[in-house]
C-alpha cells in the first residue's frame, strides 16, 4: 500500500502548526428549515452477489446537518443489499484534514470522505483520490456547475463531488434598517454605503453597530475583501503576496472602522459558532452580519426579528468579489476496483439532484447542479425563498482558489492567528502580513516549481 512520504511530512508540519496558532471556526450548522420532503431513494437498487461491501464516509459536518447526511446514509442502506455505507463523524473542518492526512500518511485512508475545497488538488497530486472522470459520465459530470468544479480539478481530471457549497453574504436586521430610516429591501452594496450608515446606527446607542470587524471564519472572510480592495492572495508562481497595498489596505480598513470609528464591533466571542460569533447580532444590536450562505435553513429559530440576506459587500470603485468555500465528497484511489465501483454509487446517489435538492432546501447550501435549479418543488421553493439563489447569483463574482492556497495545507491557520493579531489586538497591520507572507512562502520555495499546483 502506497506509503504517501510527501504526505507524511506535511502532516507532521500542518499538525504542529495548528496546535501554534488559534483554530479557526467550524462553519455553524444549519438546523432544520422546517421543510418536510425527503431525500429521494436511487434510481435501481445495486445487484448483490452474496458479499456485502461496507464502506467507512467520513463526515465533517455535525448537529442537524449531520442528521441529514445520516438519513442519506440510511436511505441508500437501505435500498439496496449490496453495499453498506458506515457514517462517520470526524469533527469539522480541520478535525478531518488532520484525520485525514494521519490516515494517508499510514495508507489507511476512508474509502468515502468529505473533503474542504482548497485541499483537493493537492490529495489528487498526491495519488490520495480516484478521478472521478474515472466513476462518473459525461453527461453527470457537465450537469454540475462548472464554477464549483473548479477547484476540484487537478490536470483536467475531477477528483471530487460538490457537495456542501457556499459563498459568503450578509445577514441583516430588517427591523433595525427602519427604525434608522432605511429601505429593508435596499440593504448597501458597498462598504462605502456600511460606513455611510454608521452615523445613524450608533445614535440608537454606544452598543449599537453596523458590522463585525472579525467574523468566525477570518481566513474566509478575509480572502475575497483582498481581491475587492485590488489586491491578490498569491502570484502567477504561487508565492503569497497578500502583503501588497490591496490586503493592507483591506486590515487597516477594519481596524479604522473598530478603533477610530467604533462603527464595526469585535464581538463578545471572537471565536466559536454562528451564535456565539454573532452573539450581539442575534440580539438585534448589530446590523449586518457576514457569514454563509448556508445559514439561511436556520435562522428563523435563531433570531425573533424581521430578517433579510444579500450578496456579500464589496469595495467601492472596485467590482464584487466572494470565493467559493464548503466541502465535497472524494473516493480514495487505493481501494479495489469494486469497492470504488460501490462508494460511486452512493456518492452518485447522494448527490443525485433529488437529494441535492432537498439538502439545498433544507439549510440554504447552493445548489451543484443545474437539474436541482429545474425541478418544479425547487423553482416553488424560490418563490418563497428567494434568497436561496444569492449564491447562485454570486458565481459571477467567484474568484477562483489562488494556486498558492493549494500548495500550502497551513493557509488557514496561519491567515486566521495573523487577522487575529491585526483584529484583536490591533497590531501593524503591514508588519503582521509580512510575516504571515513569509512563513507561508516558506513552503512554497520548498518545492520544485514544476511540482507546484496551479
Amino acid at each position: 500500500m502506497k506509503k504517501y512520504k510527501y504526505i507524511l511530512g506535511l502532516f507532521v508540519a500542518f499538525a504542529l502548526l495548528l496546535s501554534a496558532c488559534q483554530q479557526a471556526a467550524t462553519p455553524a450548522e444549519a438546523p432544520s428549515a422546517g421543510s418536510e420532503s425527503e431525500p429521494a431513494a436511487p434510481d435501481s437498487a445495486a445487484e448483490s452477489d452474496g458479499e456485502v461491501i461496507e464502506l467507512a464516509f467520513w463526515t465533517l459536518l455535525g448537529g442537524s446537518n449531520g442528521d441529514r447526511i445520516q438519513k442519506l446514509v440510511d436511505d441508500f442502506n437501505a435500498s439496496q443489499d449490496g453495499i453498506v455505507i458506515i457514517y462517520e463523524q470526524q469533527g469539522g473542518y480541520d478535525d478531518l484534514q488532520q484525520k485525514l492526512l494521519a490516515s494517508l500518511a499510514a495508507g489507511d485512508p476512508p474509502p468515502i470522505t468529505m473533503v474542504d475545497y482548497k485541499y483537493v488538488p493537492f490529495y489528487a497530486k498526491n495519488g490520495a483520490f480516484e478521478p472521478i472522470n474515472n466513476l462518473a459520465s459525461e453527461e453527470d459530470l457537465a450537469d454540475y456547475i462548472p464554477g464549483l468544479l473548479t477547484d476540484l480539478t487537478y490536470k483536467g481530471q475531477v477528483y471530487a463531488i460538490p457537495f456542501n457549497r457556499s459563498t459568503q453574504g450578509m445577514f441583516y436586521n430588517k427591523d433595525l434598517m427602519r427604525e434608522v430610516g432605511l429601505d429593508p429591501e435596499a440593504p448597501p452594496e458597498t462598504w462605502a454605503e456600511m460606513v455611510e450608515i454608521g452615523e445613524a446606527v450608533k445614535a440608537l446607542g454606544d452598543d449599537y453597530y453596523v458590522t463585525y470587524g472579525k467574523e468566525s471564519n477570518a481566513q474566509w472572510m478575509f480572502e475575497p475583501l483582498v481581491y475587492q480592495f485590488g489586491g491578490r492572495i498569491s502570484d502567477e508562481n504561487c508565492r503569497f503576496v497578500f502583503n501588497e497595498e490591496g490586503g493592507v489596505e483591506v486590515a487597516e480598513f477594519l481596524q479604522k472602522n473598530i478603533y477610530d470609528t467604533d462603527l464595526f464591533l469585535i464581538g463578545a466571542n471572537p471565536v466559536g459558532n454562528f451564535d456565539e460569533v454573532s452573539f450581539e447580532w442575534v440580539q438585534g444590536k448589530v446590523l449586518f452580519t457576514r457569514s454563509s450562505t448556508a445559514l439561511q435553513g436556520s435562522m428563523e429559530e435563531r433570531v425573533d426579528f424581521d430578517w433579510g440576506f444579500t450578496k456579500f459587500p464589496y469595495a467601492e470603485g472596485g467590482t464584487p468579489a466572494v470565493t467559493s468555500g464548503g466541502a465535497n465528497i472524494a473516493i480514495a484511489a487505493n481501494y479495489t476496483p469494486e469497492e470504488k465501483a460501490a462508494a460511486w454509487e452512493f456518492v452518485k446517489f447522494a448527490t443525485n439532484a433529488e437529494n441535492s435538492a432537498w439538502f439545498h432546501m433544507e439549510t440554504g447550501y447552493m445548489p451543484t447542479r443545474y437539474s436541482v435549479m429545474e425541478l418544479p418543488e425547487a423553482q416553488a421553493y424560490y418563490v418563497d425563498h428567494p434568497t436561496w439563489l444569492v449564491s447562485v447569483d454570486q458565481l459571477d463574482y467567484v474568484e477562483p482558489t489562488a494556486c498558492g492556497v493549494f500548495n500550502a495545507p497551513e493557509w488557514q491557520p496561519v491567515i486566521q492567528a495573523a487577522m487575529d493579531r491585526i483584529i484583536l489586538n490591533n497590531e501593524d497591520a503591514k508588519t503582521v502580513l509580512d510575516e504571515a507572507a513569509e512563513q507561508l512562502n516558506m513552503t512554497i520555495d520548498s518545492i520544485a516549481p514544476e511540482e507546484l499546483i496551479k
